[in-house]
């Protein structure tokens, strides 16, 4: 199966010590689509980076979906960073709402800093409308 739609969710381009709630996007599909949504499948791309901290530093970030921007239920996660290090994922979603978010958490006695990327990719084009 071949994603070739790829789509920004979130980017961090400077380190944060702040846990972060992204843009809410609303997923739509391109003019001319004629693609089935039962048939389209997504998967989403998680580039995490974890900056210093101590005392068992941790990051994790989650693409999230909601009905009504209001309640947001996780989808699928990252794998918890608890070193420093750079995190590359691909990984499987399930189902999409109408609207999706990244978040991310940090924890730790001292907390780290991260940069995080997210990516959603599809096998039909669509566009994230914030």
């Amino acid at each position: 199966m071949l994603f070739r739609n790829v789509q920004t969710l979130f980017s961090m381009s400077e380190a944060s010590g702040e846990n972060q709630a992204g843009t809410s996007h609303r997923v739509v599909p391109n003019e001319g689509d004629a693609t089935n949504d039962t048939t389209q499948a997504f998967r989403v791309f998680f580039d995490v980076q974890q900056i210093g901290g101590a005392s068992s530093p941790t990051t994790d970030v989650n693409l999230e979906t909601s009905h009504d921007e209001a309640s947001w239920v996780k989808l699928v996660g990252a794998t918890q960073v608890t070193t420093e290090t750079t995190a590359h994922e691909w990984k499987d979603v399930p189902v999409v709402g109408p609207f999706l978010r990244v978040t991310t958490s940090l924890g730790g006695g001292t907390k780290p800093t991260h940069k995080v990327s997210v990516k959603l990719a599809s096998t039909a084009p669509f566009k994230l409308r914030a």
